[in-house]
């Protein structure tokens, strides 16, 4: 309702997911050192704009995740859509230590351009297959 609708009606329940996460968070802050060095993260901003042209509504959305395991090993997330550009983005990187294989895809939704980009940090391009190998068993 109105110009401006913040959340909307998945507000609260699109946190559900995460909520397991809390006891080992809360294991973590109190100082219980066992679990140290695991956990998640997750953000999520959605603005839907009803004054679109002839009344659309427009949709502007990013969410962004990060996933924290053992041994330096971490997953991240990003989303990103709008209906203003029709660009829809994701991105998914995928880390040990200091090396990184990062991998984002890009579509306009207007003009049926895609396209997909890949960044390696401190590994070689011919080395991203056993990155991933690697990234999976741990």
């Amino acid at each position: 309702g109105g110009p401006l609708a913040i959340g909307g009606p998945r507000h609260g329940s699109s946190l559900m997911p995460f909520m397991p996460q809390m006891p080992s968070l809360n294991r973590l802050f109190s100082g219980d050192l066992d679990g140290m060095g695991t956990g998640s993260s997750f953000s999520s901003s959605t603005v839907v704009m009803s004054s679109g042209p002839g009344g659309n509504p427009q949709v502007y959305s990013s969410t962004s995740s990060t996933k924290i395991g053992p041994n330096g090993v971490k997953e991240t997330r990003k989303t990103l859509q709008d209906s203003r550009t029709g660009t829809k983005k994701m991105s998914i990187g995928h880390h040990i230590g200091e090396r990184a294989h990062l991998i984002e895809r890009e579509q306009n939704l207007y003009s049926g351009d895609a396209e997909e980009r890949q960044e390696f940090i401190n590994i070689e391009e011919e080395e991203a297959e056993d990155f991933d190998r690697e990234f999976q068993v741990k």
